[in-house]
């Protein structure tokens, strides 16, 4: 029971003392017990029953009961006393009266209790729910001063699904809820764990210090020292944690706290770091960018995208090898919507695969419509892990290609080296069929993904394309050259053509044929353009001999 609460029951009983007092002296003065005024006691018994409950209103009805006792004159005026089957009756009926209600009452507040014990736990483990959480903050925000510091941790088990599809949810339920008991062991005093959902918890830090920033990480790293025993098999819980402290008086609300501390939790993840602190320059979705994802499956129906190429040539001769086909997006409020503004969001959603349909389709028009006209050269597309995740993609390629008479080897595929770690055996299935047909395949962004030298020589590719953050670079990091001339050296090694993008100064070109890159993309080659500009400046310059 907290300050609040006690201070409110006190100025309940005091109420109802000075209305027992107030109808004890209206019964007095209105002549005695014989007139209707005695009857005014009821309302007061019922409300401290509904206050109170049974004990409540029992023990208000008693004193009722004493106070129009036999001291109270039937009549005043005559002086008549009460008889005592009289008064003990009335007692009775008072105290009946309060009792029955005041069970009531009890009845109906404890099935309440047990509704909004439900809507503030989990029903599986018993753990506090967000919306106890919320409670317990805004209490907090009541009860203490505004400056002081409160920590939110999100704490994310990573393994989580495997241990739940390797061994039934219930274990994983029991995994949980031995991770919150030693969180009330390692953590600091007064903190609480909250269930955001299976898997991940919330705990709130009410007395937070800066000696608690550099203890807290640790603290919660004991948490996952020792194994946990499932069905008597010990069990490590991989952890990644985000962090968020803030003053009790923020205008944060509570859900904002752990909406911030998600964000620092899913960065770890993305780090592969076990712990970091809320900052606001976090990478998030902004607001506009889930706003956009909204429009673009009607920005796809209503043909609002179009098609840019870039093109991409050898080194040393400048011969056409191919065009990138890049998205574009007018929108028909906000004009031209920039690449970056929707393409990383689309990638992450379902929409990311019939954009990538929509991007085929114009594709292998234009490309149908240039060798009408007797321009050859290969389109190139980007693809991604969700589009080689549906099945019969290859089948469906397949079949676009002999609708639009396409050649296969006219079409290139850009997936990014990302592509290959999230899905491995998945992707390198889809990956083979599509080289059966075949198809040109092309790693993208070649570097990134710190794990190349693990997988590079089981994917069926044809080339690699060096990633740009290297090019931009290279002319003023002896470093990078050094690597970017080991990538080369690798893709020679296994075959595979090697491309420089990003490539938008003299320097870079030069430094890039130096590494001896086989081909090279970027501004300084040429600025993605329309079809038509494309053709205008490349007509003539690549015959059907080339192809």
């Amino acid at each position: 029971m907290t300050n609040r609460d006690i201070h409110k029951n006190i100025v309940k009983i005091l109420s109802l003392s000075l209305a027992l007092l107030a109808v004890t002296f209206l019964v007095y003065e209105t002549g005695g017990i014989k007139h209707v005024y005695s009857h005014s006691m009821y309302p007061i018994i019922l409300l401290a029953g509904l206050w109170f409950g049974a004990k409540g209103g029992i023990l208000t009805a008693f004193i009722a009961g004493l106070l129009l006792g036999p001291k109270m004159p039937m009549d005043v005026a005559t002086g008549e006393i009460q008889t005592f089957i009289n008064w003990i009756f009335r007692l009775f009926i008072f105290i009946g009266t309060g009792g029955i209600w005041g069970s009531i009452i009890d009845y109906l507040r404890s099935r309440l209790d047990m509704l909004k014990w439900a809507s503030r736990h989990d029903p599986e483990t018993g753990i506090g729910t967000l919306s106890l959480f919320e409670d317990r903050f805004y209490q907090l925000q009541e009860e203490s001063p505004a400056d002081k510091q409160i920590g939110v941790c999100l704490c994310s088990v990573e393994n989580y699904d495997e241990i739940v599809s390797t061994f039934g949810m219930r274990s994983g339920e029991s995994g949980i809820l031995q991770f919150t008991e030693r969180a009330g062991k390692y953590c600091p005093e007064g903190a609480s764990v909250f269930l955001k959902r299976m898997g991940k918890l919330v705990i709130l830090v009410p007395d937070f210090n800066e000696d608690m920033e550099t203890e807290l990480a640790p603290r919660i790293r004991q948490i996952t020292v020792e194994p946990f025993h499932i069905d008597d098999i010990p069990i490590h819980l991989e952890l990644s944690v985000g962090f968020h402290q803030t003053k009790i008086g923020t205008d944060d609300s509570a859900l904002e706290l752990v909406r911030k501390a998600t964000i620092a939790q899913e960065e770890a993840q993305r780090l592969d770091s076990e712990y970091v602190v809320y900052t606001p320059g976090l990478q998030t979705i902004p607001k506009e960018a889930i706003a956009l994802i909204g429009e673009l499956r009607r920005a796809i129906d209503k043909d609002e995208l179009y098609l840019e190429y870039q093109a991409k040539v050898t080194v040393n001769e400048h011969r056409l090898i191919s065009a990138e086909a890049l998205v574009r997006w007018k929108h028909p409020g906000l004009g031209i919507i920039s690449p970056g503004a929707f393409i990383p969001y689309a990638e992450k959603s379902d929409l990311i695969n019939p954009m990538t349909e929509w991007v085929i389709e114009k594709a292998l028009l234009q490309l149908r419509q240039w060798q009408e006209q007797g321009f050859f050269t290969k389109i190139a597309i980007n693809i991604s892990t969700r589009n080689l995740q549906v099945a019969g993609f290859a089948d469906r390629l397949k079949e676009q290609l002999e609708k639009y008479k396409i050649s296969p080897e006219s079409i290139e595929l850009e997936v990014t080296e990302w592509t290959f770690m999230k899905d491995q055996q998945n992707v390198l299935e889809s990956l083979e069929k599509l080289s059966q047909i075949p198809i040109f395949l092309a790693i993208d962004d070649f570097g990134t993904g710190y794990s190349s030298l693990q997988y590079i020589n089981r994917i069926p590719g044809n080339s690699i394309k060096i990633d740009r953050s290297f090019i931009n670079q290279i002319d003023n990091d002896p470093g990078v050259f050094q690597v970017v001339r080991a990538a080369v050296r690798i893709g020679h090694a296994l075959g595979m053509e090697v491309v420089a993008e990003g490539v938008e100064t003299d320097i870079q070109y030069n430094m890039v044929q130096k590494a001896q890159c086989d081909a090279v993309q970027g501004y300084y080659i040429h600025r993605p353009s329309s079809p038509e500009e494309l053709y205008n400046q490349y007509v003539g310059k690549k015959t059907k001999n080339d192809n």
